[in-house]
């Protein structure tokens, strides 16, 4: 009747307002036959979203992300920035110049098509997309030859949120549609904004989980109306004495409430991937850890928080030496528990770091550094299948902690 529909619509109107209770109780009132019916229909209504993604566009999303987690398979995040490759390059007393910049790079990229066995994606900085290699190939052109899926890093940095100790949130959303849709025509498939927490006395806050969060989800969303396959990155810094008790629980609430904004964002969770910290105690916390232990924690809190539908969690390697986050993620992926996704890697420092080492900013050290990258891509590649079995060879630069406090790209 029209005077069932006009309350309808009434209490429809009041659902986000703090008069709730009282439109359910005059509704209840008003209707008390029908009520069951028609909360139903409304909340239908309520919660059903505008069609946003064709199935091409879902299919398109979900099929770039099974490729760049495919068994086996994880992502070298080469998105350094300018000024964090001038600390990469000022440990080997190399100057931090363009050219050394994509040189380093070209040896990486240009390396044997083997390493694609390894490595499903590879992240660029917004500089590195546009560089040739010595070859005369945009770098793009070069990995995708090899079967590489390309990314690129859209986030424009951290801004502090005020009134919190010392947390931030990420800035890069204004004109975000745009840069995606030119991304995209240039090659790229996926992206990737990194947000980050930290844990203290007071943090991570309710304010700093919630702001990133969100971030988090509408960026999500910009990607995939634009065909890019988002990485969603909540770090949480290692930063501090905590155990790994109090890690795990920060991780929990971080993640839930991820995944509850990507959810009121209509985000497709089939064409994403996500890109968390592993759980592990503070670095300053005394107390250690066994790979075991840190993969049970992980794999636990992973399971509290993510949905089925992600294909694939590619961990961050958050200052571990290259060996550690090599050792740690062959343990996750032996946790004695169903894991419905992918477990693999989106290291940069883990991956680089010994390459980086054997270079030296040196043209004869090309084909040493290429094999020193491809050896240690094959042991993530091995570890993402926990298939990995240490010698007790390895190098020094790969044991090295790779720690940074307060870590920025």
């Amino acid at each position: 009747s029209e005077r069932m529909l006009g309350c309808a619509q009434i209490f429809e109107k009041r659902l986000s307002s703090a008069c709730l209770l009282r439109s359910l109780t005059l509704f209840f009132a008003n209707f008390p036959n029908t009520c069951q019916k028609t909360c139903i229909v409304i909340s239908l209504r309520m919660t059903h979203p505008f069609p946003s993604l064709s199935p091409e566009q879902k299919r398109e999303l979900s099929d770039i992300a099974q490729r760049i987690v495919a068994p086996g398979k994880g992502i070298l995040a080469a998105d350094e920035s300018t000024g964090t490759m001038a600390k990469r390059l000022q440990k080997i007393n190399v100057e931090n110049t363009e050219e050394n910049r994509r040189s380093f790079r070209d040896i990486l990229f240009s390396s044997d098509a083997s390493f694609s066995n390894c490595v499903g994606g590879i992240i660029f900085f917004h500089e590195t997309l546009y560089q040739k290699s010595d070859s005369g190939k945009l770098f793009p052109q070069l990995v995708k030859e090899k079967g590489i899926v390309v990314g690129i890093k859209v986030d424009k940095g951290t801004a502090g949120l005020m009134g919190t100790d010392g947390e931030t949130t990420t800035q890069g959303l204004d004109g975000l549609s745009e840069r995606c849709a030119q991304y995209k025509k240039d090659g790229c498939d996926f992206a990737k904004w990194r947000c980050v927490l930290k844990i203290s006395d007071g943090c991570p806050s309710a304010l700093a989980i919630a702001e990133n969060a969100n971030v988090l989800a509408r960026y999500a969303s910009i990607c995939q109306q634009n065909g890019l396959v988002p990485i969603v990155e909540p770090e949480i810094l290692p930063d501090g004495d905590h155990d790994l008790q109090r890690c795990q629980y920060a991780t929990e609430k971080v993640l839930a409430a991820v995944y509850k904004a990507l959810s009121d964002h209509h985000v497709y969770l089939e064409g994403t991937l996500l890109k968390p910290n592993m759980v592990t105690a503070g670095h300053s916390c005394t107390k250690k850890y066994t790979p075991q232990e840190v993969a049970m924690a992980t794999v636990t809190a992973l399971r509290r928080t993510v949905p089925a539908s992600v294909p694939g969690i590619c961990f961050l390697s958050g200052g571990q030496s290259e060996e550690e986050a090599s050792v740690n993620l062959n343990a996750i992926n032996q946790v004695p528990l169903h894991r419905p996704w992918k477990l693999t890697f989106s290291y940069g420092r883990a991956l680089q770091a010994s390459a980086l080492a054997a270079w030296k900013g040196k043209a004869e050290n090309k084909a040493a550094t290429q094999q020193t990258f491809i050896t240690r891509a094959k042991i993530n590649g091995l570890a993402s299948k926990g298939e990995y079995k240490p010698t007790g060879a390895a190098g020094q630069a790969s044991t090295q902690s790779l720690y940074t406090a307060s870590y920025v790209y």
